[in-house]
């Protein structure tokens, strides 16, 4: 049997739930929910830290980021919401620790309260009293020793470009590259050449990788090009873990840039997914990129997959629509015998995770369903088969959207059970 775990935190409407959710993905898909409250609006318990505790867990939030270390233990950071207050919600910097094999949660650095300035400290220098700001929607990388996290939103029309080397052995944080101010242009350089100087604009919503090398990508999302007002962006970098150099792989200094799919299957030099934000991605055994839709206005969603080979420095436009706003599409009379044009619906905001067999895993987000052009939270479970090229559906549903959690008995796995529509979640 194929496990895995999620940690769901996202924000509804104004509407703060915070949980966590264990999904056993078998041939009859249950879910489990593991901790947390199934109330909305929770602050934090964060009691001593360092020290784990059955009472401890953070607070209610949307656009935290977070990862599973080697040992199976799942790790969160910052997002926007609720410390150790149930009043004042704002951009947090607190890093959590979560246990599957005990169920507790770990307060194990930053503050309980948020908007928290942080502590830069000097450039490349770890210390004890180094924090980064609050922030909301990082990204964050797990290599083999570490965690990182870049950039994110700080207070309204305040987006950070900071790269954090967080070291699990040491509880250390050291701030390896980027301002310390907000709002920075990007030093782009040569394109395909790595500099000290490099490094991209400050922006939010954009997505990762991390290869086989422990180099870590990043692509789009919103905030600053080269110059000019913050908007979407079409960028591709890649950091190197043990020289500290960004490289401007692919993409525009520029914002705004429309997608060129081209040809379905058909990788191009012209090819680009376009400025976008909050897709959600996956890297191959291969070692190929992955991404899936993200959205340009609250009205702009897209469904395309898209691979980007390394190698050749290509993009492929893979599946989905390459115009914006396309509904699922599903065999409504046999959903597990799955045809080429079978595709989630447009969205944003979904969370994704690869199992060990190399397929990759789709939950949720704010879109579009079977029917309609309204935009509305999701619970749709999709599984897409690379070597086939094939999306499964594995379960929610496609037609009733804005579903509510049916959270069940704490501990006990159901087929009834669902984290319901959501969207903003962290998921590893």
């Amino acid at each position: 049997m194929i496990t895995k775990t999620l940690t769901n935190f996202l924000l509804l409407h104004s509407l703060l739930l915070a949980g966590l959710l264990y999904c056993s993905i078998a041939d009859a898909q249950e879910w489990t929910w593991v901790s947390g409250s199934d109330l909305t609006d929770q602050s934090g318990v964060y009691g001593v830290m360092g020290t784990p505790d059955p009472a401890n867990g953070p607070g209610s939030r949307n656009g935290t980021v977070g990862f599973t270390d080697d040992d199976g233990r799942i790790w969160i950071y910052g997002g926007f919401g609720l410390a150790s207050d149930a009043i004042t919600l704002g951009r947090l910097n607190d890093l959590w620790r979560f246990d599957p094999a005990t169920g507790e949660w770990t307060w194990i650095r930053g503050s309980n309260l948020t908007d928290q300035p942080g502590n830069y400290g000097t450039m490349g220098i770890p210390h004890p009293a180094n924090e980064p700001p609050g922030r909301n929607r990082p990204n964050i990388w797990k290599t083999a020793d570490a965690c990182w996290i870049f950039g994110g939103l700080g207070a309204p029309g305040e987006r950070r470009n900071d790269l954090w080397r967080y070291d699990m052995t040491a509880n250390t944080w050291t701030w390896v590259k980027g301002s310390s101010a907000v709002n920075q242009f990007g030093a782009y350089g040569a394109q395909g050449t790595p500099n000290p100087n490099n490094s991209p604009g400050s922006r939010n919503g954009a997505f990762e990788w991390t290869d086989a090398d422990d180099n870590l990508w990043l692509f789009g999302g919103f905030g600053f090009g080269a110059s000019g007002d913050p908007s979407l962006l079409a960028d591709l970098w890649k950091f190197d873990a043990s020289s500290f150099e960004w490289t401007w792989v692919q993409g525009s200094t520029g914002t705004d840039i429309s997608p060129v799919h081209g040809t379905m299957g058909t990788p191009s030099n012209v090819n680009t997914p376009g400025a976008r934000v909050s897709s959600v991605s996956w890297v191959d055994k291969e070692g190929n990129l992955w991404l899936f839709g993200g959205w340009v206005t609250n009205f702009i969603r897209y469904n395309d997959l898209w691979k980007f080979d390394p190698a050749s420095g290509q993009w492929t436009w893979m599946k989905g629509g390459n115009i914006s706003n396309q509904n699922a599409v599903l065999n409504i009379a046999d959903p597990t015998n799955p045809s080429p044009d079978d595709t989630p619906g447009a969205r944003n905001g979904s969370v994704s995770w690869t199992d060990v067999n190399g397929n990759f895993w789709l939950y949720g987000g704010f879109g579009l369903g079977l029917n309609g052009d309204v935009a509305a939270p999701l619970n749709d479970l999709w599984m897409y088969e690379v070597e086939e090229n094939l999306w499964y559906f594995k379960g929610g549903s496609l037609t009733d959207l804005d579903q509510p959690p049916v959270y069940g008995t704490m501990g006990t796995p159901d087929a009834n059970n669902t984290p319901g529509g959501r969207s903003s979640m962290a998921g590893t």
